[in-house]
């Protein structure tokens, strides 16, 4: 990396640093006890994130770190395979996060970045919606001291409702007085750093009140403020290899997703971020946190904006937050363990609500009850059946939506108006431009082989009872793409229709397209196939070649 740093910058990237350090900090811990990892897991994955997106991310501004989607899919996949000890656990999770990396990569090498437009906004959205109310059941226990059985699902929550008589007061007020402080003061400014204030509240209150005496669990203590890199666990693949593959697969598809909606919304450098580069920095990414035992990462929105927000000027602001996080964990690691869970449960919480999008729900709704509908039953999944279950179903039904679209796309009859020289969708007001000689048909699809009989169907009944027909206009521009079996069925309806002694131009249809189309004319022995740029040259060959 060329360095070429201005000493001037250094004051707006240290206080941009410092802000997202103080924002990181108690996210990581508190979704490191989420997951079942030791506190030192998630301070790792944090600094190892932000600093390899600082050597190979393509953006000044995006901040990697964990992010409560993969950490749901994470949960979920611990879940599912259930019964782990605290240090297989712990490999199963590094093993997974490795993966991942490695499927990165893999996406990197062949230029998948479209992956990520498989997932729409009503699928990301419910999949969030689904995903805050999980994180929020999952830490009702560390919240109120209610034991539940079923965290992962929305049967934690009848659980909890009906297990109310076990609430243990101190945790529970510790926790939903953490809530509001955070809450307040998030309501006062955005740029303040609500969780790490109530986290020195916290230790401050534990130690003034001596409060470890009311039966309240605390976080455990930081073991080690140096990381150790392990060799991964590669035996865990062939007794758990199913979930391992499944769920890596499942982070990077979300991670990603979340990723570049982050590096294209927010980012102040958006005409210099590379889609298909953030592969790779993804992928170094997770296999460092790996093989030092952390879990995966992905762009965070509320991060990158207060990374912004504060001033940053260069990515070093990156690296002096990885730093101010390496100095809290030399010099204060003992202050951890002063840290009531209950307290960290309200920071999931409050991050949990934050990301539950009520508004943009209700859009989806005005817009599309079809999409609305997706994005509820993507919503449902998740809170029903878990997270990775719920995902799949969602994208099932959004790849049907897209066929069935695709299947049946609005196609319409055209005119010519001389006046604009444009073709234009027929209707009440322009009747008098429709002609018996000629018909111009529009098919507002690409032509493929499950709307090729579909095609057909509506074309015959469009220009049926039409015994003055000459001449067939079919615009071309709305097709990008066509196969064989759309092909051959478009030179059997022009063959059949030269039969009946009525020709078929195209106007509009792009070189690819063009060169397709003629070579599946020549070879169908079909001469009537004509290609012209616009509907007036179309309709200067009718005038020339078939009216002479």
């Amino acid at each position: 990396m060329k360095i070429n740093y201005k000493l001037s910058d250094t004051k707006y990237d240290l206080k941009s640093g410092l802000a997202v350090a103080a924002l990181s900090l108690p996210i990581a811990v508190a979704y490191s006890e989420m997951i079942g990892l030791p506190p030192e897991s998630g301070i790792f994955t944090v600094v190892f994130s932000l600093i390899c997106y600082f050597i190979f991310g393509s953006s000044k501004d995006l901040i990697m770190g964990p992010d409560s989607a993969t950490i749901a899919l994470i949960a979920a996949s611990i879940f599912a395979v259930g019964g782990l000890s605290d240090e297989i656990n712990s490999r199963f999770i590094a093993l997974t996060t490795i993966v991942s990396a490695v499927i990165f990569f893999i996406c990197g090498f062949f230029r998948l970045g479209f992956i990520s437009n498989f997932i729409s906004k009503p699928i990301l959205v419910g999949f969030l919606n689904g995903v805050a109310v999980v994180l929020i059941i999952s830490q009702l226990t560390k919240f109120t001291g209610v034991k539940i059985i079923n965290s992962n699902s929305v049967i934690g929550l009848f659980e909890f409702l009906g297990n109310l008589s076990g609430i243990h007061y101190p945790t529970f007020i510790i926790g939903i007085t953490a809530l509001l402080i955070i809450q307040l003061l998030g309501l006062k400014s955005r740029r303040l750093p609500s969780q790490l204030m109530i986290i020195l509240i916290s230790v401050f209150a534990v130690s003034f009140f001596d409060l470890k005496d009311f039966g309240i669990i605390f976080t455990p203590e930081i073991q080690s403020g140096v990381p150790v890199p392990v060799i991964p666990d590669f035996s865990l693949l062939s007794e758990y290899y199913d979930e391992i593959l499944i769920n890596a697969s499942a982070i990077v598809l979300i991670s990603y997703a979340n990723t570049v909606l982050v590096g294209k919304s927010i980012s102040r450098d958006r005409h210099n971020y590379d889609p298909d580069r953030e592969f790779y920095a993804m992928g170094f990414v997770n296999i460092v946190n790996g093989i030092f035992r952390g879990f995966p990462a992905s762009g965070s929105s509320s991060r990158t904006l207060v990374n912004i927000n504060s001033g940053a000027k260069t990515k070093y602001s990156m690296v002096f937050a990885a730093v101010s996080i390496i100095v809290v964990v030399l010099f204060f690691s003992k202050e951890f363990s002063l840290i009531p869970a209950a307290v960290f449960a309200a920071i999931i919480i409050d991050a949990a609500i934050g990301i539950f999008k009520v508004k943009e729900l209700n859009n989806i709704r005005k817009f599309s009850k079809t999409e609305f509908r997706i994005s509820m039953i993507c919503m449902s999944g998740v809170m029903l059946i878990g997270v990775l279950d719920g995902i799949l179903i969602a994208l099932v039904l959004s790849l049907l939506n897209i066929i069935r679209i695709s299947s049946n796309p609005k196609e319409f009859e055209l005119v010519f108006n001389p006046d604009t020289g444009l073709a234009e969708p027929a209707g009440a007001d322009n009747e008098n431009l429709s002609r018996n000689e000629f018909f111009i048909y529009r098919f507002e699809a690409s032509m493929l082989f499950f709307n090729s009989d579909y095609f057909r169907k509506k074309l015959f009944e469009r220009i049926s009872g039409r015994t003055d027909l000459k001449l067939l206009i079919i615009d071309a521009n709305p097709v990008n793409y066509i196969d064989v079996t759309s092909g051959n069925s478009l030179c059997e309806i022009i063959s059949e229709l030269n039969k009946t002694n009525v020709k078929v131009i195209f106007f509009g249809a792009v070189q690819d397209i063009e060169k397709k189309y003629s070579e599946l004319l020549f070879k169908n022995k079909n001469n009537s196939g004509y290609f012209f740029p616009d509907i007036r040259s179309a309709l200067e060959y009718y005038d020339k070649q078939i009216l002479k």
